[in-house]
């Protein structure tokens, strides 16, 4: 409960506000409106229905890689103490990236996250900086990692964490390709 309490305060909000400074697209008056009910619709299949089973399987797949690391296999007894802390903090760390890769992505609803430029908005770049400075610390800090429950990652599923992001663009491009074919 603590870890999505940290998650949703610490580092949802920060690209959130970032998301915020973002310029309008242009021509975006020139276009015809959007219903409500579709633009509803169509935001709803794109978090969850697309991209929340991406952060699902990666973040699942990044914890049993994490317990894999520490030796565990299937069929022994659950891990406890130091590995399962462990898995846990490269679940947690596994969110954290994605939730910043989906800022990015959430810059257009046209284009992919690799079309767009970085420096575009600065405010988004400096509040993912920040999310994913509070993510690390919630690792590293002793006092933050005792409550939350969990430890930094094997170094073996950092590249599996670190790959989360791409993985994330890719998914959302594909889809934002998919739902705009025709128009």
């Amino acid at each position: 409960m603590l870890q999505i309490l940290a998650l949703d305060l610490g580092t949802d909000t920060l690209p959130a506000i970032g998301l915020r400074a973002e310029q309008p697209a242009k021509r975006v008056l020139r276009r015809p409106p959007v219903s409500g009910g579709l633009l509803d619709r169509t935001v709803a299949v794109r978090a969850f229905g697309v991209l929340g089973p991406t952060e699902a399987v990666a973040e699942l797949g990044v914890f049993v890689a994490a317990l894999f690391a520490a030796g565990w296999r299937p069929g022994a007894a659950w891990p406890t103490g130091g590995a399962l802390l462990a898995a846990s903090g490269a679940a947690f760390l596994t969110v954290v990236v994605m939730q910043c890769a989906n800022a990015f992505a959430c810059r257009s609803t046209r284009l992919s996250a690799w079309r767009l430029r970085w420096h575009g908005n600065r405010l988004l770049v400096v509040a993912v900086l920040g999310a994913l400075a509070f993510g690390v610390a919630c690792l590293v800090v002793p006092p933050a990692a005792t409550v939350l429950r969990q430890a930094w990652p094997p170094l073996a599923v950092l590249p599996l964490i670190i790959a989360s992001a791409p993985l994330l663009w890719t998914v959302d491009g594909l889809w934002k390709a998919w739902s705009h074919r025709g128009r």
